[in-house]
């Protein structure tokens, strides 16, 4: 409660986050810079030491509305309740949901008229609580409140020509709305058909002042892949296979016409093998035959490219990104190049590489078992990234 009102906080993290990568939305990937937490889990620990705030509304794309809860479970938030809802097409769409769920939605506790709804973006994990006071104070006194900083760049108006940067500010959030006000805004754009890139913008647009504060320069917006760092991580695989009759030769998920094929436990495609055994060593993860053990008979004559599914699928667990991979296959016979295309494609549509997987073949000059036509030797070495954010 904050002047005998209640105060809601509206998280906004249902965006798709696809300009930064990573395989997932932004918003939950763990970052060493925020504590080893996710931009959403920081913006929940910070919303939970303000006192203030009653209700915390979480809007999430439905589709990851279970890794939501799931990191939301592991914190503690202090004595706010957190509600988690799907989200819209749009992030306009999405906040409109979640103002409607917290003030006109069917059992909400909170009347419009004696409410403060704060609404703050994931993507801005540093708000501090004294920026979530600031703009609830105002926010109070004034019906609407922004919080923003000096803008350090010339701006320039491609019709206007440059502009006068001192009457600039760059706007951030959290930012704070009487509840009727800002309900009565939404209602009002949605109606006029207006667009908007923040929910002052929408109050602007339905003719009510917005008054701002003072913002901060360490609460940056994660957009794009240059606001964030990355941890890279290399892992080498070795694989051998023998050559035994009956057997079909399978390579990088593609069968290849020859007279004998690879023996093994699954179908012995020594390249993905090779290929699992690089990623499962840059995290940390052991190796294939900890992972996929030949005593298990599930395995039996199982597509290693099947295999490779449940190792993208750790991969993504652990918020790993593949860079690129560069594989090394040492046979004397056959010729492995009609086949790289196909092999290469296979392994992209797993887990794609931000710069490509390379596949080659080399031969030993007829040295070694390779050269001897005893079996086939693969080498792979991938390179992954694991996003962080530095203090």
């Amino acid at each position: 409660m904050f002047k005998e009102k209640t105060v809601i906080l509206l998280i906004a993290a249902a965006g798709s986050g696809i300009r930064l990568g990573g395989g997932i939305p932004k918003q939950f990937i763990t970052m060493e810079g925020l504590g080893g937490l996710s931009p959403l889990q920081r913006s929940l620990i910070t919303a939970g030491m303000i006192r203030e705030i009653d209700r915390i509304i979480v809007v999430i794309n439905s589709e990851y509305m279970d890794l939501a809860k799931e990191q939301i479970s592991e914190l503690k938030i202090g004595k706010a309740n957190v509600e988690v809802i799907p989200g819209g097409e749009t992030r306009q769409d999405s906040v409109a949901r979640g103002i409607r769920y917290g003030l006109a939605g069917e059992g909400s506790p909170c009347k419009p008229e004696d409410t403060l709804v704060l609404v703050h973006d994931a993507a801005r994990p540093k708000a501090s609580v004294d920026l979530y006071n600031r703009v609830l104070r105002r926010a109070a006194e004034d019906g609407a409140a922004v919080p923003g900083v000096n803008v350090k760049d010339t701006i320039r108006h491609t019709e206007k020509g440059t502009l006068d940067r001192s009457k600039l500010l760059s706007v951030q959030t959290p930012q704070g709305f009487w509840g009727k006000l800002l309900l009565d805004a939404v209602e009002y754009a949605e109606d006029t058909c207006f667009e908007a890139t923040d929910e002052g913008s929408l109050v602007d647009h339905y003719g009510h002042k917005v008054a701002t504060v003072l913002g901060s320069n360490s609460n940056s917006k994660i957009t794009n892949p240059e606001d964030v760092g990355k941890n890279l991580c290399i892992g080498t695989g070795y694989d051998v296979h023998a050559f035994g009759e009956g057997r079909k030769l399978i390579l990088g998920g593609v069968e290849i016409p020859w007279d004998k094929g690879l023996v093994g436990h699954s179908d012995a495609d020594v390249l993905i093998h090779a290929f699992m055994d690089g990623i499962l060593g840059a995290i940390g993860e052991g190796d294939i035959g900890l992972l996929f053990p030949d005593s298990d008979a599930k395995y039996s004559g199982v597509s290693s490219l099947e295999l490779l599914k449940d190792v993208e699928a750790l991969m993504k667990k652990k918020f790993y990104s593949l860079e690129n991979a560069d594989i090394t296959v040492v046979c004397q016979e056959p010729k492995i190049r009609p086949f790289v295309d196909r092999m290469e494609e296979n392994l992209m549509a797993i887990i794609p590489a931000r710069y490509g997987i390379n596949i080659k073949g080399t031969t030993t000059e007829r040295l070694g078992f390779e050269g001897r036509g005893e079996g086939i030797a693969v080498q792979a070495t991938v390179l992954l990234s694991k996003m962080t954010w530095g203090e």
